[in-house]
């Protein structure tokens, strides 16, 4: 317990030296809620912040809604100005979002690089690792 306490301590410290001293737009996420809560800064899911919901969509859909509905025009305009991307917990994350998640980066940013050529910052806590990998 207390070495948990001592890596959030230490990844909150990080989150606020990159989000204060880069000039770049920074977004921070977290896998549920209640972790984006605890990290502060402004921090959201990563769901929200990509505009994926729940992940019940196929890429083909979103890339459709991202071009055409309005209600995503929010989620495209944060993918579009950042910069870099702190994703905390990501060993919580399954392979299918991460890859939503990816794909819509590229697709909104016009760019045939890793996550649209957002650089992405992530922490993976060994302590749940084994839990994800049941997923994949």
């Amino acid at each position: 317990m207390i070495h948990m306490k001592i890596v959030s301590i230490y990844y909150r410290e990080l989150i606020h030296d990159i989000s204060t001293s880069t000039k770049r737009n920074v977004a921070v996420t977290a896998t549920t809620g209640m972790a984006s809560m605890q990290l502060g800064y402004k921090s959201t899911t990563l769901h929200h912040w990509a505009g994926i919901l729940d992940g019940r969509y196929s890429f083909g859909q979103l890339e459709e809604l991202f071009r055409n509905d309005d209600n995503f025009a929010a989620a495209r305009e944060r993918i579009q100005k950042t910069e870099i991307l702190i994703i905390d917990e990501i060993s919580m994350l399954s392979k299918k979002i991460f890859e939503q998640v990816e794909s819509i980066c590229r697709l909104l940013l016009k760019k045939d690089v890793v996550f649209g050529g957002i650089q992405v910052f992530t922490d993976m806590r060994l302590l749940h690792l084994q839990l994800s990998w049941t997923r994949i």
